[in-house]
C-alpha cells in the first residue's frame, strides 16, 4: 500500500497544468495579444479557494504498471487536503497541510508529522516535490519557471480569452511536459478538466469530475 500510496503523491504534486479548448489551434505567446493571455491570469488569481473531485491514473514507465485511484482535494488560503480513494476500499489516505504543520494518516492509521507537507514528504517518502506550487498549477496559473509556453485563444469571448495549453517545467530533477485540455467555465472562469504529465520516468492524467469554487 505505502508504494501505491507514494506513486499517488508523486502523481498529485507533480501535476502542472496545460490547457486546450475546443479550438484545437496552439499559439506561442509571441504570436498572441498578451492581455488576452493577462484577462484569464487575472480571473484566476481571484480564486482563493476550491474543491476538485476526480480521477488520477499513473503509468510507471520503467516499470510498466499503472495506479489509478480517485481523490478529494480541498484547498483554501490556510488549509489544504486531499482525500484519497478506492471505490472498493474506501478511504486510502489523507494529507493535510494547515499552518500548524502537516499530517498524513494512511488506511492503517499510521500518521506522519512535519512542519509542512514537502517536508513530511521528503522526510518519509523521500520525495522532493513542490508541494507549495501545486494549488497554483492546479488552476493553470502561469509561473516564473515555465518554458516553451503555448496558449488556446478563445477569441469568441469578450474580450478574448488566452488559455494555457502547454509548456515545460522542471521539478525533481527532471523537465516534465504538460499538457492540458478540455477547459470548461466554472461561475464564469474557464478551468481545465484533464491534464497530462510526463517525464522520463512517469506518466500521469488527471481527469477532474467536479470543480467547485
Amino acid at each position: 500500500m505505502i508504494r501505491i500510496f507514494t506513486l499517488l503523491l508523486l502523481a498529485l504534486l507533480q501535476v502542472t497544468l496545460n490547457g486546450c479548448s475546443s479550438t484545437p489551434k496552439q499559439q506561442h505567446l509571441s504570436t498572441i495579444d498578451r492581455s488576452a493571455a493577462l484577462s484569464h491570469q487575472q480571473q484566476l488569481q481571484g480564486i482563493t479557494s476550491w474543491r476538485l473531485q476526480g480521477q488520477i491514473a499513473l503509468f510507471d514507465v520503467i516499470a510498466q504498471k499503472r495506479h489509478s485511484l480517485y481523490l478529494d482535494w480541498q484547498h483554501s488560503p490556510a488549509t489544504s487536503t486531499i482525500r484519497f480513494s478506492h471505490p472498493l476500499q474506501g478511504t486510502l489516505a489523507r494529507l493535510e497541510q494547515t499552518p500548524a504543520g502537516a499530517v498524513l494518516i494512511d488506511d492503517d492509521d499510521n500518521r506522519y508529522y512535519a512542519a509542512d507537507a514537502e517536508t513530511l514528504l521528503r522526510d518519509y517518502f523521500d520525495l522532493a516535490l513542490p508541494f507549495n506550487l501545486v494549488s497554483e498549477l492546479m488552476l493553470g496559473r502561469e509561473q516564473p519557471t515555465m518554458q516553451q509556453q503555448q496558449y488556446i485563444v478563445l477569441d469568441q469571448q469578450q474580450p478574448p480569452l488566452a488559455l494555457l495549453s502547454s509548456y515545460a517545467i522542471p521539478a525533481s530533477g527532471q523537465l516534465w511536459q504538460a499538457q492540458l485540455s478540455n477547459y470548461k467555465a466554472v461561475q464564469g472562469i474557464q478551468l481545465p478538466q484533464q491534464f497530462e504529465l510526463s517525464a522520463r520516468e512517469w506518466r500521469i492524467k488527471l481527469r477532474v469530475n467536479q470543480w467547485q469554487l
